[in-house]
C-alpha cells in the first residue's frame, strides 16, 4: 500500500482501486459493483503535537526510527482523531497484515512490550 499524504489521496487510492475492479470486470464480460463508505477520515497529526513527540521519544529510547504517517484504514486512533482527541498507532511489528500469510515474530512483539515499558518511562518523567 503507497504512503498518504492527506485524507485526499486515500480518497483517489480507493477510487483507484474500485476502478481497477471495475475495469478487470469488464474485461472478462462481468461486472464489478463496488461500492465506496467513508467510516474514517485519514488524519495527519502535527509533527509538535505531544502525544507524537511522546510517541517517538519513546521509540528512539527502544532504539527503533519513528516513522510518522497518515492511516487510512480502520484504528481506534482513526475514530479517536475524528473526534478531535489526538492519537497516535504504536504497531505490533505484523507482517503481510489482511492477508492468508498475516504473521508476527515474538521478537517483534517483545521489542513492542519495551516500547511500552518505554512509553511509560517517559510519560512519567
Amino acid at each position: 500500500m503507497p504512503q498518504f499524504e492527506s485524507h485526499d489521496t486515500c480518497i483517489a487510492y480507493s477510487n483507484t482501486v474500485k476502478e481497477a475492479f471495475e475495469v478487470s470486470a469488464r474485461a472478462i464480460g462481468a461486472v464489478a459493483d463496488v461500492k465506496l463508505d467513508l467510516a474514517y477520515r485519514g488524519v495527519r497529526i502535527s509533527e509538535d503535537a505531544s502525544v507524537l513527540i511522546t510517541a517517538h521519544k519513546a521509540l528512539e529510547k527502544t532504539g527503533l526510527t519513528p516513522d510518522a504517517r497518515i492511516i487510512c484504514g480502520g484504528t481506534d486512533a482513526s475514530i479517536l482523531n475524528g473526534k478531535g482527541i489526538q492519537t497516535v498507532v504504536l504497531g505490533i511489528g505484523c507482517r503481510a497484515e489482511h492477508s492468508n500469510d498475516e504473521h508476527v515474530y515474538v521478537s517483534d512483539m517483545e521489542t513492542v512490550v519495551k516500547v511500552l515499558h518505554n512509553l511509560f518511562e517517559v510519560l512519567c518523567d
